[in-house]
């Protein structure tokens, strides 16, 4: 990935810029720097990255039952020409697949999600040739009553159109890596992302 330290913005001059990087080098994953972009400057991104992992690892850790195993999951739909579109969808389809773990009025359940404990998503937006392809990285806690093929099926249902859905070897590398997500590398497509994120949680849970 290209440099991700940005450029001046438009009405900003040189001298205002460079006060605002001024801070690029920082030693230590537990500092900040203070121009408070998190989305677009590098070392904001490495500082609450770090923050978000420690936070999300002892959520999804906690008060867990007996015979607990952590899913990497990785959720995507169809493609569209319009990635604010594609990340709306994905939201909103992992809020009802969160929907469909539980039981109705009467206890029964019609999918076989109610072994998933928790779960914890982050949206990413590139594929690995760095081209647009906005995706949900996913990280499930189920118990050993789980069955890869209800997910996968009621993804599809749901109107996602992929899934991918394995037990994952490191816990703590794979929360690192999907709430880590990835940026494009023009400064445009950042800003673009910054706007539509601001003020909206980017990671987002099921369960309690």
């Amino acid at each position: 990935m290209s440099d991700l330290t940005p450029s001046p913005e438009r009405g900003q001059d040189a001298s205002s810029h460079q006060s605002i990087t001024s801070h690029t080098v920082i030693s230590s994953a537990e500092q900040k720097c203070s121009c408070g972009r998190r989305f677009v400057c590098l070392e904001c991104r490495r500082y609450w990255v770090s923050k978000r992992v420690r936070s999300a690892k002892t959520w999804l850790k906690r008060k867990l039952p007996p015979n607990v195993t952590p899913f990497s999951i990785t959720l995507s739909i169809r493609t569209t020409s319009d990635w604010k579109t594609e990340a709306a969808l994905l939201w909103s389809y992992w809020k009802e697949l969160g929907t469909k773990r539980t039981t109705d009025k009467k206890g029964r359940t019609f999918n076989g999600l109610d072994s998933i404990v928790r779960g914890l998503a982050s949206m990413h937006y590139l594929n690995k040739a760095g081209e647009w392809q906005t995706h949900i990285h996913c990280t499930l806690m189920v118990t050993e009553t789980f069955r890869r093929a209800s997910l996968i099926d009621t993804w599809l249902q749901i109107g996602g159109s992929y899934s991918d859905v394995q037990p994952t070897k490191s816990l703590g590398a794979w929360v690192r890596y999907s709430i880590a997500g990835d940026v494009p590398s023009d400064e445009e497509d950042r800003l673009a992302l910054q706007r539509m994120n601001r003020g909206k949680h980017q990671v987002r849970r099921i369960g309690k």
